[in-house]
Parts: C-alpha cells; structure tokens; sequence
C-alpha cells in the first residue's frame, strides 16, 4: 500500500467510504472477519493470507460490478469525472454536460506572432454521445475475464479516465474559419528583384511565403486535447517558395543593366515627365514564361510593371490631360455649349513606353561604348611624332572627363537620341446631356432594334435583401435590366453591387439617401450624387452616366446638379406599382396591359411581391412578342 501513488490512495479511500454506506460493505467487512480468524486460527503462512484477500477481493469487486451492468465500473472517470454511480439519463446528462463545457472551452490558435481564440462550437462540433456511453458501459464489463479483472482494478485505482474522443468538427466551417486566418496572416513569396543602389543595379533575393495548411490544420483541430484548462494549438505552415529565385535573375542583370543606362523622358503635348535610372528600376519585374523553343518549359524573362507604369503616366496625366465640360441640352435647345478636352491615350502610352525599354534591352553590348570609345583613338596617334605636332600640348586636358566616367548617372544631362519618346495626347468631344425627362436617355433604348419591338426593365432603390433573387431570375431567362442604386445601400450590399456589373446589368444613381431633392439645395442635391458616384465607382470601377430621380422629383437644381455630374436623367413609362404590394398576380397583369414598344418598366428591389411576379412579366412580354435586352 505504501507504494501506492497519492492519487491511488485518496481513489481507494473514496472507494471505501462508499462501499461503507452501502448494505454490500457489511457483507464484505463481516466475511473478511470470519475469513481473518479462521487463518489466524490455522496458523496460515501471511503471503498466503495476502494471496486470499486479493482473490477474494478481486472476485467480490468483479461481483459487485457484475450486478450493476447499467452503471460503470467503480471509480471510472470521463474527463476527469466520476461516473460510476450513475446511470441511465443521469449517465446520459453527465456526459452531454461535460460534452458542451469542452464545446465552449476556448481554443487559442497560434501562427507565428497571431493569435486568436475559438470555440469548437463555433468549428460545428459534433459528438456522438450515445456511442460514449456504450464505452463507458463496456470498460470493465465486458471482454475477457482478465481484461475485466485489468480495466476494474485501474478503475478503482483512478488509471481509468476516458476522454471525449469521439468529436468531430464541421469541416466546412473550419475551412472557412482557416482561410480567414490566413487571410491575415498569409504572406505572399517575395520574387528575386532588380534594386538599384549607390549608382549600381544588383539582384535582390527573394524570400518564402507564409501560409496556413489547411487540410493539416482541420486534422489538428480534429486531434485536439480539450479536456486541459489551457489549450493551445499552433497551426502547421507551409512556406511556399518564390516563383523566380536570384540564381534565375542574375543571368539577366546585363540586359537590365541597358534598360536602366539612361534616362527616358516622357513626352505628352506640351508635358513632360523624366524617370531616371531609380525609377527605371522600379518598372523591371521578372515572370516566368514558356520558352518559344520548348513551351514545355518556363524561362525567366523581364517584363514591366503594369501598375507602376500606369502610375507613371496618371502623373503625367494629371498635368495633360484637360476634362471635356459637357454639352446640355434640353430637346433642341441648347443650354449649355460646353468644350472639348484633351486626354492621354493610356494604353498607346504603356506600348509606347515599353517598346522603348526593350528596344534597349535588346541592344547590343558593344553598342552603349561605341560612342565614347573613339575619343582615345585620336589622341594615341600623336604621340609618336612630338617633334612633328606642337598640337598635343592643348590635349592635357582631356584627362579632365576621366573623373566625370566614373560617375556614369551624372553625365546624361539631357537625353540623347532616343531617350525622348512622344506618347499620344486626343483631343476629346464634349459629351451630350439630355435634361429632358425622357425614358430614353442617350438613344439607349429604342423602340425596336433589328426589327424587334423592345422593352426594358428597371429596379430602383436598390440593392436590399430581395436583389440576389431579382439576379438569380434575370440570369435564369438571360435578361439584363437597369438597376439604379441608392448609394447607402451599396455600401451596405457591397457583393450585391458587383454582382449586378459583373452580370452585365447597367448601373444609374438613384441618390445617396433616397431624399426628395427637389427640396434640397444644389450643394445638397450634389453631394447626393457625388456620393453616390464614388460608391459606385470604388465598388464597380464604373461611373453611372443615368440618373432616376427619387418619386421622380425634378426641379432647377436637380438639373444643375446632373449635369455638373454629367448624368442624363431616365424616367419610366409603365409604372405597376409594386410598391403598394398589390399581389404578385395584380403587377403581372399592370405591366403586360401598359407594353408599348420602348416602354420603361419601373420595378423595385425590396418587395417579395416583385420577386415572385418577375419569371410571369418575363414570360408574359415575350409571349406578346416583345423583346427584352
């Protein structure tokens, strides 16, 4: 006994007190009495004595457990907790309760410096508890007489402590959990690179990602110990390498070396922008490309940045290029004339630009010294006739430039022949806005197109809950339709929005607030379309030219405002309104009895009535012969 653990001690203690309240102590302590006096009266060997009470202790406790084939044996635990008095639903309750206290035990997730908690409730943990039960049950109940006499006596001994090892996590929502860790610690693989440092172009190495496994990452989660008070799981990592490496890039540091020689100055009207060798620099990257001899294989090239180049001429743009203001027009009277402007080719410029650069990539070596290589040529052949030429003394001099070749980005104070390219700057037409309140804006939408009667569908005060399920309808009949967008609820709906560029639809402004502007003032009405505009714009890369009043309220300075704006107003000609949800049937019926080639159907985003009317309007104009964009 004195070997006994302090653990095993304090389990028998437990153990015996127990047995003490229960009627089979008395039973047991009353026959281990007889049993002691009958060997103390036969004089028995105390090895034999202790060999006795061990069987018989073992045969009474696997009797005991035997009885009670509905609860587990003494002194099992199920993380960390007695369970051998109970049974049935009270077995039941104790293992859901321990179940869900390690559900919300928070997990801390490690990658490198982040960290982060979470719950395996919130990964969608699932157990099976019934199938814990079972075990509880068959530990010590069942299986060979030996295994049961083992799995009893460590019970009872506190050896036995099943864990929950049945819990499964939805991986699905650990996916989308893991990814969005990643997402913040996700570091992309670095590409060697040109750097060009004290007067000098080099290589720079480039370095491995950083990323989450994810597959390794769910099977951790999965494997994880939640019965301890701290659980900490530090997250396997992959360390993707980067695409070119700077053994890859160094071959090519002669052919950089000539892109970068001297500087490019940027022509565009009566603008100009130089980039010297620093900034030629920053444009070299490198990719891999399939090499034309064996497309099978990738080489490493240098290419030109497309960001940092359009960066470079925005600059230049910015000094160029001179907005149209817009011609304004009410029917055939003009209210405003307005001007022409001016406009950088961007794309033109970028081909420009690069075919220079690689013009020069593709010289020859020889070809940057040839200039400066005659100068010492001449000065060699006077030197062997000194008597015949007085002339060599003014010559000391030249040494002069010798210092200045040393500092090669110093010497090109103007750029030579062909470092000055000419890039194409268009004249642009003032644009037209119609301030009538037509449904056809622009000419955009005619009567009849190739012979066809047309008709269009527009959804204002959008997007909102109801908008997806619009898209979902349109997509089904391959229709596309004008939304126009309140700004508030862009920003709210942002995946929405370009959702409805992305599927073709065209996009207007319908205000940022869904104010009546009519009674705003026209900074007012302005800064509702202003913010509408950049919503939009930050949202879709496009800037809406339409414009639906909201409740179709117009007045002076709603006009002064659109066309500051340059947005042409677009009412509607088949009004259903759906608004007043006057049943599904009921807008049905109001749009098919109002078609009228050209007609402009004004719908809404927001009513569920809408959505189940759409596939029946669809259906029902193409049946009249109409024909929907």
């Amino acid at each position: 006994m004195n070997r006994l653990s302090g653990q095993a001690r304090q389990q028998l203690q437990s153990i015996a007190s127990w047995l003490h309240k229960s009627r089979l102590s008395g039973q047991i302590l009353k026959r281990t009495k007889v049993a002691e006096g009958w060997i103390r009266k036969h004089g028995l060997d105390a090895s034999l004595v202790l060999a006795l009470i061990i069987v018989f202790t073992q045969a009474a406790l696997l009797i005991f457990n035997q009885l009670r084939p509905n609860h587990p044996v003494l002194g099992l635990k199920f993380e960390n907790s007695y369970v051998h008095q109970l049974s049935g639903d009270g077995l039941h309750a104790k293992v859901k309760t321990v179940l869900d206290a390690n559900d919300q035990r928070p997990l801390l997730i490690r990658v490198g410096k982040y960290q982060a908690h979470i719950t395996p409730r919130q990964l969608g943990a699932a157990h099976d508890s019934r199938l814990i039960e079972q075990r509880l049950l068959k530990l010590g109940h069942q299986g060979s007489l030996w295994q049961r006499l083992i799995d009893q006596d460590a019970s009872l001994l506190g050896l036995r402590n099943l864990k929950d090892s049945f819990r499964t996590i939805n991986k699905q929502l650990a996916s989308v959990y893991l990814l969005q860790v990643n997402s913040q610690v996700q570091v992309a693989p670095l590409n060697a690179s040109f750097v060009y440092q004290d007067q000098k172009l080099t290589v720079q190495p480039g370095s491995a990602g950083l990323q989450i496994n994810i597959d390794q990452a769910i099977a951790a989660l999965q494997s994880v110990d939640l019965s301890k008070s701290n659980t900490d799981l530090n997250l396997p990592v992959d360390h993707p390498a980067p695409a070119v490496s700077q053994q890859e890039l160094e071959p090519l540091l002669p052919q950089a070396q000539k892109v970068v020689a001297r500087p490019l100055t940027i022509v565009g009207g009566d603008k100009q922008i130089r980039l010297d060798s620093a900034q030629l620099t920053a444009l070299l990257q490198a990719e891999k490309k399939p090499d034309p001899s064996n497309p099978s294989k990738q080489v490493v090239v240098i290419s030109y940045s497309d960001a940092k180049l359009s960066a470079v001429l925005d600059q230049l743009a910015s000094q160029v290029v001179v907005p149209a203001q817009p011609k304004v027009v009410a029917g055939q009277k003009v209210l405003s004339a307005g001007s022409s402007g001016v406009h950088l080719d961007g794309t033109h410029a970028k081909v420009a630009v690069i075919t220079e650069l690689e013009k020069r990539q593709l010289q020859p070596a020889s070809q940057p010294a040839s200039a400066p290589a005659p100068q010492p040529a001449p000065a060699a052949k006077p030197q062997p006739a000194p008597p015949a030429q007085p002339t060599p003394a003014p010559k000391p001099p030249q040494p002069a430039p010798a210092p200045a070749a040393t500092k090669p980005p110093e010497t090109p104070v103007a750029p030579a022949v062909g470092d000055s390219i000419i890039v194409p700057v268009e004249k642009t037409d003032a644009p037209v806005i119609n301030q009538n309140a037509s449904t056809n804006p622009l000419g955009r939408y005619p009567a009849t197109l190739n012979g066809k009667n047309m008709i269009y569908l527009t959804f204002d005060d959008g997007p909102g809950g109801y908008t997806e399920q619009l898209l979902d309808i349109l997509k089904r009949y391959n229709v596309h339709a004008v939304f126009f967008l309140i700004g508030k609820n862009s920003a709210v709906y942002p995946q929405t929005v370009k959702r409805i560029r992305a599927e073709g639809h065209t996009i207007g402004n319908h205000s940022y607030t869904h104010s009546d502007l009519s009674k705003l003032s026209e900074s007012g009405v302005n800064d509702e379309l202003v913010k509408t505009q950049n919503t939009i714009r930050d949202l879709t890369s496009i800037t809406p030219d339409l414009f639906r009043p909201p409740y179709g309220s117009l007045s002076t300075s709603v006009y002064n405002s659109t066309a500051k704006n340059s947005l042409s107003i677009m009412m509607w000609s088949i009004d259903p309104r759906d608004w007043s949800m006057p049943g599904a049937s009921v807008i049905v019926q109001r749009i098919i009895a109002g078609a009228a080639p050209g007609g402009n159907v004004l719908l809404h985003c927001n009513h569920q009535q809408t959505v189940e009317a759409l596939s029946s309007i669809i259906e029902g104009l193409r049946a009249k012969g109409y024909t929907l964009p």
